[in-house]
């Protein structure tokens, strides 16, 4: 079985390596990738499966007691996403966090599934906000509560 975790990005150029090799499945049309992802000011997470860089979660500070969440896992990694979300809530919930929110392309419904496996809700629609191959596109608005974050937590940690 193989082992997974998580630790503070605290070099760019892992942040850098693991946006390329997601870009072009995620990135609106003409879109460039950031030359130097800021992991000061924004709270990045690499996980670590088996050692190995699989994907790194991105949480940014909307306001005092909610982040927005943006992932970004490797393919051949993306079976050890739900393990590694439950990994980012029990850091989330040793802070002041109440509400995670994410946003993601009407079109990318792997994605959108994957949020809802992890407790997240549809909130809204932000429709023609997103340009992919030439389409205008919705950004689908889901958010998850600290209660919810805190029982799939707890039953992950039954299951173990």
């Amino acid at each position: 079985m193989a082992k997974v975790e998580i630790t503070r990005l605290t070099d760019y150029s892992v942040a850098l390596m693991i946006m390329k090799q997601c870009w072009d499945e995620m990135a609106e049309d003409d879109a460039e990738l950031v030359s130097v992802p800021d992991i000061v000011n924004e709270n990045w997470v690499c996980v670590l499966v088996d050692g190995e860089c699989a994907g790194s979660f991105r949480f940014v500070q909307i306001t005092s007691v909610m982040q927005e969440c943006h992932i970004c896992m490797l393919k051949h990694f993306r079976k050890y996403a739900h393990e590694a979300g439950i990994l980012c809530y029990k850091m989330l919930l040793s802070g002041d966090i109440e509400k995670l929110s994410t946003n993601i392309p009407s079109f990318n419904k792997k994605a959108i599934a994957y949020a809802a496996s992890m407790g997240f809700v549809r909130q809204g629609e932000n429709t023609n906000s997103y340009m992919k191959n030439g389409k205008l596109c919705s950004m689908i608005q889901m958010g998850i509560e600290r209660r919810a974050m805190e029982e799939l937590c707890h039953k992950q940690y039954q299951q173990h």
